[in-house]
């Protein structure tokens, strides 16, 4: 094992403890997180490991500090893309007249944002814009700086767009209406 292997091995067995704890304790203790939370405190020292010629000049106190910080902004950056998931398709269902999204909810949000990131970057903006944030589609024109028509072409491009994508082709009319289908 090299000299810097067994830093960062002593290192990992004086604080790994400390900062699963800490995240645990930021989000909830909820024994459903394990799993990810472990994944995320091994990411941060992996990332340490990576960074070592640089980081092992710093003082125990810091270092501990920035494995702390690195592992909860991993874990910040985990649950903000998996809100953007939900509200991604919680704005798709909001406008729905036919049957229910017939997909478990981790998978069909996961699929959910891909399938927006797939669209034309003007389409993404205009469905992002009114099936996620709820914005009426008469605000998003000159947000954007597109007519009305434009803004109602794109919108409608975006969910039959998605519509192919997530396999929804049996809704009919409206099927992504979204907040406002004005």
């Amino acid at each position: 094992m090299s000299k810097q292997d067994e830093e960062l091995t002593a290192f990992y067995k004086t604080c790994a403890r400390e900062v699963f704890v800490r995240i645990w304790a930021e989000y909830g203790a909820r024994p459903e997180m394990r799993d990810e939370i472990e994944d995320v405190v091994q990411d941060a020292f992996l990332d340490i490991w990576k960074r070592w010629g640089h980081l092992s000049k710093m003082s125990q106190s810091d270092l501990r500090k920035y494995v702390i910080r690195a592992a909860l902004n991993d874990m910040h950056d985990r649950y903000r893309k998996l809100a953007l998931s939900r509200r991604t398709m919680a704005g798709l269902r909001a406008g729905h007249t036919g049957a229910i999204f017939h997909v478990e909810e981790a998978a069909e949000a996961s699929e959910a944002v891909r399938a927006m990131r797939e669209l034309p970057e003007r389409q993404r903006a205009v469905a992002i814009r009114n099936l996620v944030e709820g914005i009426p589609q008469a605000q998003i024109g000159p947000m954007l700086g597109i007519e009305p028509g434009t803004v109602r072409a794109h919108l409608h491009r975006a969910k039959q767009a998605l519509r192919r994508r997530l396999g929804d082709q049996d809704r009919g009319p409206g099927g992504l209406a979204g907040p406002d289908a004005r």
